[in-house]
């Protein structure tokens, strides 16, 4: 598993994880999504950024015709 995860915000957060701020919503399906870190490397810092790189992955799915419903979980950088 990836240091830096966002998960669908209605999942069980995994064990010697934090969740980190507020949950990020796709604006066009209005599904939600937490950010978390891996406890031993919480970066404050990096948690606006992956907000706005999950925010335009989870847009960026609805292009493509067949898209059904977002993934259970993303890596971050």
């Amino acid at each position: 598993m990836n240091n830096y995860l966002a998960i669908q915000a209605t999942a069980e957060l995994p064990a010697q994880y934090r969740k980190m701020g507020n949950c990020i919503t796709c604006k066009l399906c209005d599904a939600e999504f937490s950010i978390i870190h891996f406890v031993a490397i919480v970066d404050e810092t990096q948690v606006q950024r992956q907000a706005e790189a999950l925010e335009e992955i989870l847009s960026g799915e609805h292009i493509d015709e067949k898209f059904l419903s977002h993934l259970d979980s993303y890596e971050l950088d």
